[in-house]
């Protein structure tokens, strides 16, 4: 039986909101905090941006990087904003002890969306959704190392494509065309 989609959980939608809109890793973006976002003009003016972003800790590279907050961001994160509770933009639910903490799992609402769903062709993940932000991004004829900074996979060690390719979905259909031509061409057809 599907848990209800139930209003104490709406954190956890809005972080698959934004996994499916940033292709950022999960930790990255639940462990965000409020004062690594600079949503208001007055807060990212003094940044030197040209318009709203949060900045994350790259886990992998061990560094500080900062996303872009499209219009498409925006309402997600002021309706976070109007639930705020502590320095966490993804805060758990239960605190009672514990202090602020960041909302650690959002397995229950995966499994949710799975069962209000059931007939995906793939299961619902927080890996789909970034290898959904990255295949998007390369259909929109963005480069692989392009999409390997938009995903976090530069780092000191030459890894450009590897991992990036490993989230690209390329489909049997998108070479098509190619084989087509290619095998045509080696055996006179």
């Amino acid at each position: 039986k599907p848990r209800d989609l139930d209003p104490s959980r709406d954190v956890a939608y809005y972080a698959i909101a934004l996994y499916l809109l940033t292709g950022i890793r999960q930790q990255e973006l639940l462990q965000l905090k409020w004062g690594d976002v600079y949503l208001k003009q007055s807060e990212w003016a003094i940044q030197g941006a040209k318009g709203p972003f949060f900045q994350i800790w790259q886990s992998k590279q061990q560094k500080h990087f900062g996303i872009p907050i499209t219009k498409f961001m925006v309402p997600t994160f002021e309706s976070l904003l109007k639930r705020k509770r502590n320095e966490f933009v993804f805060p758990t639910s239960r605190e009672a002890g514990r202090g602020a903490a960041p909302l650690a799992t959002d397995r229950k609402v995966f499994e949710t969306l799975r069962a209000l769903m059931p007939n995906l062709k793939h299961r619902l993940t927080q890996k789909l959704c970034r290898a959904t932000f990255a295949t998007s991004a390369h259909r929109l004829h963005y480069t692989l190392e392009q999409i390997d900074m938009f995903t976090g996979h530069t780092g000191k060690v030459d890894t450009r494509n590897v991992a990036t390719t490993a989230y690209v979905m390329l489909e049997a259909d998108s070479a098509r065309t190619a084989f087509e031509q290619i095998n045509a061409f080696m055996l006179g057809g």
